[in-house]
């Protein structure tokens, strides 16, 4: 794993220090149950259970991006808007990124649904 998590660095580092970064996709804030071990979040692409995730979440506007490779787990229809509700597992995810989810989720009142950008 450890060339796998070199690559990892290498396209945090291309998307928050070059153009790159300038003509990457924005994504729509919105709302997640977010743990150390996984996250459920609404997505428009369709996926299923199963399905490998490329995920990058921002913590914080001050913060690099966290990646992880993720397993969806589960899906569910949307109460409301397009697309679906997923849940994630962390398959690959670097020890230090764990700890800072767990010490954002662990600063939250606990079942509250927090926006990452």
């Amino acid at each position: 794993m450890p060339a796998f998590h070199r690559q990892w660095r290498q396209q945090i580092s291309k998307l928050t220090t070059t153009a790159t970064a300038l003509t990457a996709p924005s994504f729509a804030r919105g709302q997640v149950n977010l743990s150390a071990s996984g996250i459920r979040m609404p997505i428009q692409t369709a996926v299923q259970k199963n399905d490998l995730c490329l995920l990058m979440l921002a913590l914080n506007e001050a913060s690099e991006p966290i990646c992880t490779l993720s397993e969806v787990i589960w899906t569910a229809p949307r109460e409301e808007g397009p697309g679906i509700i997923a849940g994630m597992q962390f398959l690959n995810i670097l020890q230090q990124d764990q700890q800072q989810i767990e010490m954002f989720v662990n600063q939250r009142q606990p079942g509250k649904a927090e926006t990452l950008a």
